[in-house]
């Protein structure tokens, strides 16, 4: 399971107002003119307990709130076609940073198998904007259950804020997502992924150089199941 970091707060509310009136006083002032409030890319962060959807490869996500390591957190579950837990995926979210803790992975009879526990480092500010690279440098320890040792090893994440982007996905409109582009395994390649409000990761997908679709590369919402 692929686990990576990220996060910008600029929301901001312009209130502009004018008043006015005729010689006989009797004209009524004009009512203030609000602007939307600009997208936030923090929003994209932000996780809402409760919400369940399936994608391409099948799998079910639900966003739950549980202990990871003495601290309640966001976790981003993953259940297989039987419903055994796959993965969690942890993190704690306060709107002005974004802090991955750890992930849990289960066998396939949803028997705990590998624990992984990020270091404080991992953690993000969400002040990018759109085209800043978003760097992070951390260690992850790993303990098995197959084994009485951990191993704690190295982790360079980088990837690059691409902007907000407006996207329909299982029929769904989801407004001002976060667009997100990183490196891929494959030589001419780019691994790009959508997030939204609520919902975490909605579309990920790799694209060639010149930005076109690889074909089967595509995993993404197919059926909401809840979205409180």
């Amino acid at each position: 399971m692929k686990h990576t970091t990220w996060g910008i707060a600029l929301s901001c509310v312009l209130v502009a107002g004018c008043g006015g009136g005729s010689s006989d006083n009797n004209t009524a002032p004009a009512k203030p003119v609000v602007v939307p409030a600009a997208p936030a890319f923090a929003d994209c962060y932000e996780r809402t307990p409760g919400v369940k959807f399936t994608t391409t490869d099948k799998y079910t996500h639900m966003i739950v709130q549980e202990m990871f390591e003495g601290v309640m957190a966001y976790a981003d579950v993953y259940l297989r076609e039987n419903g055994t837990r796959m993965g969690a995926v942890y993190n704690a979210f306060d709107g002005k940073v974004f802090t991955p803790l750890g992930l849990i992975g289960y066998n396939e009879a949803g028997v705990y198998e590998d624990k992984y526990v990020y270091s404080k480092e991992a953690a993000v500010v969400l002040n990018k904007v759109p085209g800043q690279a978003i760097g992070s440098q951390f260690t992850e320890t790993i303990t098995r259950a197959n084994s009485l040792t951990t191993e704690v090893r190295a982790v360079n994440d980088e990837l690059t804020f691409a902007g907000f982007e407006t996207i329909t996905v299982a029929g769904r409109i989801f407004a001002n997502t976060c667009k997100m582009t990183g490196a891929s395994d494959v030589q001419g390649q780019l691994v790009v992924g959508w997030m939204a409000k609520g919902f975490g990761w909605i579309r990920s997908e790799e694209q060639s150089a010149k930005g076109t679709l690889v074909a089967g590369t595509r995993n993404e919402i197919v059926a909401i199941i809840t979205a409180p």
